[in-house]
């Protein structure tokens, strides 16, 4: 009988493939990839046993060695099913836990096999060899195909059953590869010289290795344990599952200090063996690195077991840790944070679990959440919420702020400030809710409707005739580096026909500390069209003038604090002094801000060389419609004449 052997020779390439591509990622940190690595070596061993039992089986004699290979080909085949099944079922643990029933289903089949494929040299059930020693197939032969039959059925049940857990795109995946590992064993069972079914395994593994290993996160290096990207993926298929669990948040508080006084080398070596030995009391797979010297454990579905960790943790910090010849004392911070006991959705539990993390004011070994600030973070939640939802612009408000002219003695510029307001809220001010909006990644949605919002009132022409020259628009970071920022821009001021002269955007101090290429490009290629620039926050930052220079700056705004300070310390008014001469040196304008009151207003004024005041002592603010009457009153009114 001649056997077709090519369909096991491309297995056996893609076997080779899917070995190298593994062990090129080291993806082995988690148990589920232990169990593929297996799988792995198990597949390609069954597509090697089945090539070696066709080269021998053609040679006369070694009776021997064609059982051999023979019992271990079914075997490994067998396996190899099982194997796939099983590797499903250790993803999803521990979410899905496994009755000792059901485990005996999954384990009994292959162990039966196995102790039928041991005897069959006296049995002869699955397949036997004549006096020539030709191969032939047993009568029971179908026990083999029924168990491989029972494995596919077993996961496509287990899939069913626990759709909760695995994407529907996941669920449709395993549903076709099933599929077509039936197609080959129905094949060879058809006609026996056609050797097909290592290959279709091999092809099960393939999609294994492409759609599940390739998305698994890698191993953080330096200790070995699985990396933050893993530990986000892990906390994500839990709360979709609404699975009970905590976390056990782990600091080395020395890690900085280790680093700067030992170098990094030797704080490497520290968090190493101290993940090595955190890692000891959960699974494998368990653990992981968040970096800077801060780890998590993860315990699912227990209650006693963190409370065991924590203690014997805390007994072992009070011992001394040997590094080569340097003996030490370390201190850990640590802290339990579970779900949904102290978040109820994802986003945020993770944002719980960064502030814990980089929380390092509390210096006690044991942090409890209820401590770090729950009434702000459950603030900043509901912030994060509205700002994400659907009807995020009908809580943004946009409200103006004339500035007065020192030159002109007149209200000639104005702000366009934003708040969020929400019934339950209130009124919340920008810097608490633009950091959020930075982090969530709405920040520049919200800077475009700004933007809009002040093109809507410019287009009306009632601000011009007020005498409104120039409004001023806050431009946030992350707005400053988008790609399409120019052509954003330029197509709002097209659709409301407004001239770029009369928008002015505010960046911080901060922007122009070392200024990435994008943004002077965009501010450069803003600025030939027409849009002026100022520098807003001047003085909180550490930008020198060199650097500002790189930016088309035409104005630059004093931020309050520097003026507070500059009218009671002499070094601070100096300061600021010098720096108003070199900004009016170089043809900008000088903006004061925060001039609440009339003696502010008046110490500044004799002070100080400002060309403009913004404040509350010379306006409060206004919405957009009523700029141009304010202004105009304001204007009317003989009190800047008096100041």
């Amino acid at each position: 009988m001649e056997f077709c052997i090519h369909f096991d020779i491309c297995s056996l390439f893609v076997i080779a493939l899917v070995l190298v591509s593994f062990y090129i990622k080291r993806k082995a940190g988690a148990f589920k990839s232990r169990v593929f690595e297996f799988l792995i070596w198990t597949g390609g061993l069954a597509t090697v046993a089945d090539i070696l039992t066709i080269l021998v089986g053609e040679a006369e004699g070694m009776l021997t060695a064609k059982w051999l290979l023979n019992m271990c080909y079914y075997l490994l085949h067998s396996a190899t099913l099982f194997l796939i099944v099983s590797y499903f079922v250790v993803m999803a643990e521990p979410i899905v836990k496994m009755s000792l029933k059901r485990k005996c289903e999954l384990a009994l089949p292959i162990i039966w096999l196995s102790v039928l494929i041991a005897f069959n040299p006296m049995l002869k059930l699955l397949f036997y060899f004549d006096e020539n020693g030709v191969y032939h197939r047993g009568k029971y032969i179908w026990v083999g195909y029924a168990v491989a039959a029972y494995y596919l059925v077993f996961l496509l049940v287990f899939i069913l059953r626990h759709a909760e857990f695995f994407e529907r795109s996941t669920r449709i995946v395993v549903y076709v590869a099933t599929f077509l590992c039936v197609i080959p064993s129905a094949l060879q069972l058809y006609n026996p010289r056609m050797l097909v079914e290592c290959f279709g395994a091999s092809l099960y593994i393939a999609m294994i290795s492409m759609l599940y290993q390739a998305n698994d996160a890698s191993v953080d290096n330096s200790t070995g344990l699985l990396s933050r990207q893993a530990f986000e993926s892990d906390c994500k298929a839990y709360t979709s599952t609404g699975v009970n669990f905590s976390v056990l948040i782990v600091k080395l508080r020395d890690a900085k200090f280790l680093s700067e006084m030992f170098g990094q080398q030797f704080s490497l070596k520290v968090n190493a063996a101290f993940a090595n030995y955190i890692s000891k009391y959960v699974r494998r797979g368990n653990a992981f690195s968040l970096g800077n010297g801060a780890f998590a454990l993860c315990f699912v579905n227990e209650s006693a077991e963190p409370k065991f960790v924590m203690d014997s943790i805390g007994e072992r910090m009070k011992e001394q840790w040997g590094f080569e010849e340097i003996r030490t004392m370390l201190s850990a911070s640590m802290c339990l944070v579970s779900f949904p006991q102290h978040a109820p959705e994802l986003g945020s539990f993770i944002d719980l679990i960064d502030e814990v993390v980089s929380n390092n004011d509390d210096k006690s070994n044991v942090i409890y959440v209820d401590s770090i600030e729950v009434t702000d973070r459950r603030r900043r939640m509901a912030i994060d919420r509205t700002l994400r939802s659907d009807n995020a612009f009908r809580s943004l408000e946009v409200v103006y702020q004339p500035i007065y002219s020192k030159k002109t003695n007149r209200f000639s510029n104005a702000e366009a400030l934003l708040r969020l307001r929400d019934p339950i809220l209130g009124y919340v001010m920008p810097d608490e809710f633009i950091p959020i909006a930075e982090k969530n990644g709405t920040m520049c949605r919200i800077g475009e409707f700004v933007i809009e919002n002040v093109c809507k009132l410019l287009a009306g022409g009632k601000t011009e005739e007020a005498g409104i020259e120039l409004i001023g628009i806050n431009l946030s970071v992350m707005q400053c580096m988008q790609t399409d920022l120019v052509s954003q821009i330029a197509a709002i001021v097209q659709k409301y026909d407004v001239r770029p002269t009369s928008i002015c955007f505010e960046i911080t101090e901060k922007v122009g500390e070392n200024p990435p290429e994008i943004v002077i490009n965009n501010l450069r290629e803003l600025n030939s069209l027409g849009f002026k620039f100022a520098i807003d926050d001047f003085g909180t930052g550490t930008a020198s003038m060199q650097r500002l220079m790189l930016l088309p700056i035409g104005f630059i705004k004093i931020d309050k604090s520097f003026v507070e300070d500059a009218l009671v310390s002499k070094k601070t008014r100096i300061l600021l002094q010098n720096s108003i001469d070199i900004a009016k040196s170089i043809r900008l304008e000088v903006i004061a801000e925060g001039i609440e009151t009339e003696e502010m207003a008046r110490q500044v004024n004799d002070l100080f060389s400002v060309d403009l005041c913004q404040g509350f002592y010379y306006s409060q603010h206004c919405k957009g419609l009523e700029l141009p009457f304010m202004v105009k009153s304001l204007n009317n009114q003989s009190k800047s004449a008096e100041i």
